[in-house]
């Protein structure tokens, strides 16, 4: 029961890794648009348009992963039926943030829809430069799905059942604010993982003429790949440094710190990979499907660690 329970929780960090790259990825789809007005307009649209498909796709992974968490957390409590309490207040956590999330969806297949209408007329009039003007019926859906998804980070975290009686109310909601705006700046790390993967794939599929373009386009996504996790890896591998001064820290095995050290030194390695990207230039871009595969490993590795410590 418990090695199922462990199995489940990590299927679950899986989705809520695709989940934040969904999340996060709008913006970037929306941030690549605004390139198009120097230049190069239609490679921009047709970029954009392939990351609208992809966010998507990833979103379908936000209402799968919100309920199988709702799931976890009645079985958890040993509950007999469990949607009775779905529409509660205290679950509020989890059905507000599913109604907020498929707004967002529909938000991101509406501009998404939209930028596909405005590649047509750019393609067949071979415009290389536009205005923002021609572009806002995408870009703006496309910004409004990214405040949807992140409300979804403040949703799912706000205390509807009750605030903590030992608190002031103030600090809570800063609290919950603090930590929404710190997880959506960290989901530009897998949003930029999927969209320089998915770059690297098509940079053997395309002309050669457009791969100087597209190689521009793949160190771009892997700046946010880089910088998404970079502040996350820094203050943990100084709280690490600081556990591990003491002398008996890595004789206790309560603290774990062995497996919080590999945790860290996977995602090291993830944004290493795109960070060789980012700064090399003739990396190939196929690193990234190792990066991506390091940070999905991160995600679910706690999981699996507390199974091997079995």
């Amino acid at each position: 029961m418990m090695l199922g329970f462990v199995l489940a929780q990590m299927s679950i960090a899986v989705l809520d890794l695709i989940m934040k790259a969904a999340a996060a990825m709008p913006l970037l789809t929306a941030l690549g648009l605004v390139f198009g007005r120097r230049g190069n307009g239609i490679f921009c649209l047709w970029g954009c348009s392939r990351l609208g498909v992809l966010s998507i796709v990833l979103s379908f992974a936000g209402p799968v992963c919100i309920l199988a968490n709702y799931i976890l957390q009645m079985t958890a409590l040993n509950a007999h039926d469990f949607f009775a309490p779905f529409f509660t207040k205290p679950a509020m956590n989890y059905s507000l943030t599913l109604l907020i999330w498929l707004m967002g969806m529909a938000c991101l297949y509406f501009g998404a829809k939209n930028l596909n209408s405005v590649l047509l007329v750019a393609s067949s009039r071979q415009i290389e430069k536009y205005e923002l003007g021609s572009i806002k019926g995408a870009f703006w859906p496309l910004l409004l799905a990214s405040g949807l998804f992140f409300i979804t980070f403040i949703t799912s975290h706000w205390p509807f059942g009750g605030f903590p009686a030992e608190l002031p109310h103030q600090r809570v909601i800063m609290a919950v604010l603090r930590n929404a705006a710190r997880g959506y700046f960290m989901a530009f790390a897998p949003a930029g993982a999927f969209a320089c993967a998915y770059a690297g794939w098509y940079a053997t599929r395309l002309p050669v003429a457009d791969y100087g373009v597209l190689q521009a386009a793949t160190r771009w996504c892997a700046f946010w790949a880089f910088v998404g996790y970079l502040p996350y890896c820094l203050q943990n591998m100084g709280i690490l440094l600081g556990a591990g001064a003491r002398a008996n820290a890595f004789d206790n095995p309560e603290l774990g710190l062995y497996f919080q050290i590999l945790a860290l030194a996977l995602l090291f390695a993830g944004v290493a990979c795109f960070a060789l990207i980012l700064f090399r230039k003739k990396t190939s871009a196929n690193l990234a499907y190792a990066g991506l595969f390091l940070f999905f490993f991160f995600f679910f590795a706690p999981r699996a660690m507390l199974i091997l410590n079995r």
